[in-house]
């Protein structure tokens, strides 16, 4: 069985700033590319291809921000194109789902979890007395 090997991918600085906030909640981290405007889908192309030479043999288990958006599309491009390549495409990642990823890997039980963690909360209190300090 290969090694997984995890990468996101986003619009903008989303994912870098998203991977930032994994290093310092959990101390892992993992490659990002970020798509910004003055990029060309070939450019974007390159990075991804690069990352995938440089780790040949591994599963590439790909965090991305948006269904159908460039990211994904130049990913599903790559996918079509290079059969060879083992990439799963996770798409509408958030900081939640990738703690849990890494930490269960992707399994329906993984998936139903972050389903439960992102529940709408519409009331909530605060259970604190006077005077106490909350971190």
């Amino acid at each position: 069985m290969s090694e997984n090997f995890y990468i996101a991918t986003s619009h903008g600085s989303y994912a870098e700033s998203t991977i930032s906030t994994l290093k310092m909640i959990t101390g892992e981290s993992m490659p990002f590319i970020s798509f910004y405007e003055e990029m060309s889908k070939k450019d974007l192309k390159k990075k991804y291809l690069e990352i995938f030479k440089n780790n040949c043999g591994k599963e590439f288990i790909v965090f991305v921000d948006i269904l159908g958006g460039t990211p994904f599309n130049v990913l599903a491009e790559i996918k079509y194109e290079q059969t060879d390549l083992n990439i799963a495409l996770i798409t509408g990642f958030s900081l939640v789902m990738i703690i849990e990823v890494l930490e269960n890997g992707v399994t329906k039980k993984t998936l139903e979890n972050i389903f439960e963690m992102t529940k709408i909360i519409e009331k909530f209190t605060i259970n604190s007395e006077e005077g106490e300090e909350e971190d």
